[in-house]
């Protein structure tokens, strides 16, 4: 929220946890609400942007939150979503132990699709889908996996991020898959339609399998 700030943007954030809300407004002084979505005071405000990163896997309710961040923004407005991919070849490979599950804190689990179908579902307009690195999903997914079938610590430094030739191999990996619209991670980038616009489906929207 800070560099949106200083880059001229009027911002307002909402956050679940009381402790990392607190610390944006004492220390950054920030517009930063406490709770859920639904409940923080943004009735009748549109927002030129609404973005979402690693939040909408945590929430109880993602259809509405969706809805409801489609709502606030302005025709023309941009809503971007992040969030952990169930459906890239980390995920498939290591299955329960896989990373990005972090069961109990992510509730709900997207794929590509099922998130492109949410955004759709609240009349937004997908403008594109883009893949990221994150080599971390697979050296903290090899990390559980040897604990489970090696009895091996978790917690062992040895097969952590901080190990240079794992992160190297962990980044190449990554960087295949990103090039392969395969990672463990996504964005989804849409758009509120214009008022009265039809809307036409954008040339390469749906990502490529």
């Amino acid at each position: 929220m800070v560099p949106l700030r200083e880059a001229g943007f009027r911002v307002t954030g909402v956050e679940l946890s009381e402790h990392a809300a607190t610390i944006a407004r004492t220390r950054h002084n920030l517009e930063v609400h406490t709770g859920t979505l639904a409940h923080a005071p943004l009735e009748g405000k549109t927002f030129d942007a609404v973005i979402m990163r690693n939040v909408i896997e945590h929430v109880p309710d993602p259809k509405g939150d969706i809805e409801l961040a489609a709502s606030l923004l302005r025709p023309g407005g941009l809503l971007s979503l992040r969030t952990d991919n169930v459906a890239g070849s980390d995920a498939r490979l290591f299955r329960a132990l896989w990373y990005g599950f972090d069961f109990p804190r992510h509730l709900t689990l997207f794929s590509p699709e099922t998130l492109t179908a949410y955004v759709e579902s609240a009349g937004l307009e997908v403008v594109h889908v883009q893949f990221s690195l994150v080599p971390t999903h697979w050296i903290m997914s090899f990390r559980y996996w040897v604990s489970e079938r090696q009895g091996i610590s978790s917690t062992s430094r040895l097969i952590s991020p901080k190990n240079p030739l794992l992160l190297a191999i962990g980044v190449a990996i990554a960087a295949a898959q990103k090039a392969a619209r395969d990672s463990g991670r996504f964005v989804v980038l849409a758009r509120k339609p214009m008022a009265g616009s039809k809307r036409v489906p954008m040339r390469g929207q749906r990502p490529e399998r």
